[in-house]
């Protein structure tokens, strides 16, 4: 994806994993609401081929 957009900001998102600290998990959450609300902007990350026929999303429902 690099090669094709070399400015664009790209970040490698890891498989998710079966087990996680709950607690770990809150405060990472809890501390991204905060940044959402006080920059007022959403960061969102986009995974998938585009047109899966068992999860319709797209970019029209951000």
């Amino acid at each position: 994806m690099a090669r094709y957009m070399p400015h664009a900001p790209i970040t490698i998102v890891p498989d998710p994993i079966e087990e996680f600290d709950r607690t770990a998990l809150e405060q990472r959450v809890s501390g991204k609401i905060r940044t959402a609300v006080e920059a007022r902007r959403l960061s969102i990350y986009w995974f998938g081929i585009g047109d899966n026929p068992f999860f319709s999303v797209g970019v029209r429902d951000l």
